[in-house]
């Protein structure tokens, strides 16, 4: 696995890490079980007002209609960075591998970390 950092900001909001670490947790676990993949690249970076992240693989990839309703691991990643106000995006292609990305935006507080910044 390799690992690309650039440009992150001084501070992330907790709310926020922890939605990116458990959105690259579940994409490598996915990885590791099911992709046949040698290789993996995990991207993280600021860019502008939001934070990007990406996890690419060069397994077998799948096809998105077949797995979908088989589990909750893609649609609780996609809810996590949702609620966030972010956006996510997988990208499967069979014999290519997959593709996912998500960007949270870093200068809103989405209603579902408001509370995190008024806390004490």
């Amino acid at each position: 696995m390799r690992l690309i950092a650039r440009a992150l900001p001084g501070a992330i909001r907790p709310g926020v890490a922890l939605c990116v670490y458990r959105v690259v947790e579940e994409a490598l676990g996915n990885v590791a079980k099911h992709s046949g993949a040698k290789r993996v690249v995990v991207s993280i970076s600021g860019r502008g007002d939001a934070l990007h992240a990406a996890i690419r693989d060069d397994g077998h990839g799948f096809d998105l209609d077949q797995v979908k309703g088989k589990g909750l691991g893609l649609i609780s990643m996609e809810e996590r960075v949702r609620h966030l106000g972010g956006m996510f995006s997988i990208a499967p292609k069979p014999g290519e591998g997959t593709r996912i990305e998500i960007r949270i935006p870093l200068a809103t507080i989405p209603p579902a970390l408001a509370a995190e910044s008024t806390t004490p």
